[in-house]
């Protein structure tokens, strides 16, 4: 039944052009301007806050080579993979579906800009929701993809950023 549900979704997404354009667009708007977001943030810090430039650095890198190796080990299959669709947000990657690395990592600048402004970092989690559910309309996760990805860089962001600060 859910394999169902992808498919129909999918279905209906390529059949309406706005939903495609949309979902595309909006996928790589919501990208950008979160990957952007974080130099500006170290910028911030490089020049306000120095002592916490370091940690702010290596606790996101650290937790995207993680991550990276983590789903390379599992290697899951993507939704387009196993129900032989094409995905609305152009891709055509095989495996490393689990956990969804671009998640991860808005979720890990949204957790990194909690601990120097909560209003931003709950500007940039809303971000995170929001590409979250692009992810899953687009076709190229499933929503276990994307709830692990924010998860495990809440998890690891929190408990990092708690006994380093």
């Amino acid at each position: 039944m859910k394999d169902e549900r992808y498919c129909k979704l999918n279905h209906i997404m390529h059949q309406k052009k706005r939903y495609r354009i949309l979902v595309t667009a909006f996928d790589k708007m919501v990208t950008l301007l979160t990957a952007a977001s974080y130099p500006l943030l170290l910028a911030y810090l490089y020049f306000k806050r120095t002592e916490w430039l370091i940690p702010m650095i290596l606790v996101p890198g650290f937790g995207f080579l993680a991550i990276t190796l983590i789903r390379g080990g599992i290697n899951a299959r993507r939704p387009y993979e196993v129900l032989g669709y094409e995905p609305v947000i152009p891709k055509d990657t095989t495996g490393n579906g689990f956990p969804s690395r671009h998640a991860f990592s808005v979720f890990m600048i949204a957790v990194t800009y909690y601990f120097i402004d909560p209003g931003c970092g709950a500007l940039v989690g809303f971000m995170g929701v929001l590409l979250c559910v692009l992810r899953v309309l687009g076709g190229v996760h499933y929503i276990r993809d994307v709830v692990a990805g924010a998860a495990a860089a809440m998890i690891y962001g929190f408990l990092c950023y708690f006994m380093i600060l």
